[in-house]
C-alpha cells in the first residue's frame, strides 16, 4: 500500500481539509444537528469523489445516510446512520468490495480510523517539500514568538496597572480578552476538523486494498473443528427439542413448570437466544477459515455448518416468537423495534452464509451481508420508527394489555408528533389530557431560529402543534389539574 502522498496531492489535500475545517466551524458548532450535518458530509464527499475518481458507489452511500441528519430526528437512528457514514467510507478503500473477503474490510475500517488521526500528519509533511529552505521559513516565525515571550511579563504587569487605573480601559481589555477566547476556540475546532477531514482524504488516496488480502488458513486441525462443530450442534438440537415442548405446551406448560408468566419467561430468554445466534455466526466464519480447502474433512464440515446455520435461525424465529408475545404485552419501543431488525438481519446474514461461505465463495460474504444492513437501515429510515411506535401502541386492544404509555410518547421526539396527533382522539381522558399537554409544552414554541440545525422532523412537529394549537388547547382547559404535565399550565 501507498502511504506517503506526493507533494501536489498532498497540498490539494491540505486545502481540502482546511476548507473542510472552515465549514465545519461555520456549520457543525451549532446543536442539534440537523441540515448543517448533511451538508458537511455532502461537501466531504464531494471532496473525496475528486481523490478517489471511481469509487463513487460508496462515497454516494455515504452521502445519502448523512442527509438523513436533515431528516429524522430519532438519536437511536441517527447512530446508526453514523456508523453507516463510516462503514461506506470504510468501503470505498476497497478495490473490488463485491469479491474482498473479511480482512481486508477489517483493514478498511482499521485505516479508516488510522487515517483519520495520523493521515493529516503525512500530509503536512509532503506539502512542504519545495518550499523555501528550512531557515529562510522559519526565522520570521522564531523572530516573532521570542519577541512575545520577551514582552509577555511587561504586557501583563502594564495592562493591569492601566487597566485598575481607568475603568474605560479595563473595559476594553476584557472585550479583546473574550474576542481572543473565542477566536482561538474558533480556530482550535478548525484545526481539528480539519485534522480529522484531511486524515481521511489522505486514507482514501491510499492504494486500494486488493480482494486477495487474507491470513492463510492452518493445514491442520480439521478433525478437531468437526468434533467442536459437532458437539455445538448437539447443544443447539437439545435446546430446539426443550424449545419445541415450550412452545407446543403454550401458556400453561410454561406457568406449570417454572412458575413463570409466559410473558416473563419470554423476556428472561429473549436477550440471551440473539445473543448465542449473533455469536455462532462469527464461529461458523472462524471455523471455515481454519478447515484446510479442498479435503473430505471440508465437505463434512459443510454438513456440520449446514445444520448449525439452519438451527441459528430456528432460535432466531424462537425469538422472534418470543419478542412478538412480549410485545403484545408491553407495548412496542425503540429498543424492541431495533432489535427486531437486528434479528431480521442475523436472519438474512444466516442465508448469506449458506448462499456464500458454504458454497465455497467466502469472499462475497461480507459485501452481501452489509448491504442487508445498509438496505434494513434503510428500511427503517423510510419507516419513521418512532410514529410506527406511536400507531402499533395505540391499535393494541387486549385487555391484559397495559394503557397507552403518553410519557414513553412524548420522549420519542419530533418524528413521533404527527402519530401522536392522530392518535390522540382515541386516547382515554386523562392520557388524552397528558399528551395534548406535553405536545404543547414540548412543540408550540419554536426555539430562535438557526438555520443550520434545521431538521424536517422537528419543523414537521412544530407546523402540526401549531396547526392544531386550538384544538389542544381547549383539550387541556377541559382536563382536571392533575393530568397535565408539570412543565405546561394553561
Amino acid at each position: 500500500m501507498e502511504i506517503q502522498p506526493t507533494t501536489p496531492a498532498a497540498r490539494r489535500t491540505v486545502a481540502a481539509s482546511l476548507l473542510l475545517g472552515l465549514l465545519a466551524d461555520l456549520l457543525l458548532r451549532s446543536l442539534p444537528w440537523g441540515v448543517n450535518a448533511a451538508l458537511w458530509m455532502l461537501g466531504f464527499a464531494a471532496v473525496a469523489l475528486t481523490a478517489r475518481g471511481s469509487a463513487r458507489g460508496p462515497l454516494v452511500v455515504a452521502a445519502l445516510f448523512a442527509m438523513v441528519f436533515a431528516w429524522r430526528s430519532s438519536p437511536t437512528l441517527l447512530v446508526l446512520c453514523g456508523v453507516a457514514v463510516f462503514v461506506a467510507v470504510s468501503v470505498a478503500l476497497l478495490e473490488r468490495p463485491g469479491r474482498s473477503g473479511l480482512a481486508p474490510y477489517a483493514l478498511a475500517a482499521f485505516a479508516t480510523v488510522a487515517g483519520s488521526g495520523l493521515g493529516s500528519a503525512l500530509a503536512l509533511p509532503a506539502a512542504a517539500r519545495g518550499a523555501p529552505g528550512p531557515r529562510a521559513a522559519w526565522r520570521p516565525i522564531r523572530v516573532a514568538v521570542v519577541g512575545s515571550l520577551l514582552a509577555t511579563p511587561f504586557l501583563l504587569a502594564f495592562g493591569g496597572l492601566f487597566a485598575t487605573a481607568d475603568p474605560v480601559f479595563s473595559h476594553a481589555v476584557r472585550d479583546v480578552v473574550l474576542s481572543v477566547d473565542q477566536a482561538a476556540e474558533h480556530g482550535a475546532f478548525v484545526v481539528m476538523a480539519a485534522w480529522l477531514a484531511g486524515g481521511a482524504l489522505v486514507a482514501l488516496r491510499w492504494e486500494r486494498l486488493g480482494p486477495d488480502l487474507g491470513v492463510p488458513s492452518p493445514r491442520r486441525g480439521g478433525g478437531e473443528i468437526l468434533v467442536a462443530l459437532l458437539l455445538v450442534d448437539l447443544l443447539f438440537a437439545a435446546f430446539l427439542l426443550v424449545q419445541a415442548r415450550a412452545l407446543l405446551g403454550g401458556r400453561e406448560f410454561v406457568e406449570a413448570t417454572i412458575g413463570l408468566s409466559y410473558a416473563e419467561y419470554a423476556r428472561r430468554g429473549f436477550f440471551q437466544l440473539v445473543a448465542s445466534a449473533a455469536i455462532a455466526l462469527p464461529v461458523l466464519l472462524a471455523a471455515d477459515w481454519a478447515m484446510p480447502p479442498g479435503t473430505p474433512r471440508r465437505r463434512r464440515w459443510v454438513l456440520l455448518a449446514g445444520a448449525l446455520t439452519l438451527m441459528v435461525l430456528a432460535v432466531l424465529v424462537s425469538a422472534a416468537r418470543r419478542m412478538a408475545l412480549y410485545v403484545e404485552v408491553y407495548g412496542l419501543t425503540e429498543l424492541r423495534l431495533t432489535i427486531s431488525a437486528f434479528m431480521v438481519w442475523l436472519a438474512v446474514t444466516g442465508v448469506v452464509f449458506a448462499a456464500t461461505v458454504l458454497r465455497g465463495s467466502r469472499e462475497r460474504f461480507a459485501f452481501a451481508s452489509l448491504s442487508a444492513a445498509g438496505a434494513l437501515l434503510a428500511g427503517l429510515v423510510i419507516l419513521n420508527p418512532d410514529a410506527a411506535i406511536v400507531r402499533f401502541n395505540a391499535d393494541r386492544t387486549s385487555s391484559s394489555s397495559p394503557g397507552f404509555d403518553v410519557r414513553y410518547a412524548l420522549s420519542l421526539g419530533a418524528d413521533a408528533v404527527p402519530a401522536l396527533l392522530e392518535v390522540l382522539p382515541r386516547l382515554e381522558r386523562e392520557r388524552r389530557c397528558s399528551a395534548a399537554g406535553g405536545l404543547l409544552a414540548n412543540w408550540a414554541e419554536k426555539s430562535p431560529p438557526d438555520w443550520r440545525t434545521w431538521n424536517a422532523g422537528r419543523e414537521r412537529a412544530h407546523r402540526r402543534v401549531a396547526a392544531s394549537r386550538d384544538d389542544l388547547e381547549a383539550t387541556v382547559l377541559s382536563c382536571p389539574e392533575g393530568a397535565l404535565p408539570l412543565r405546561y399550565r394553561p
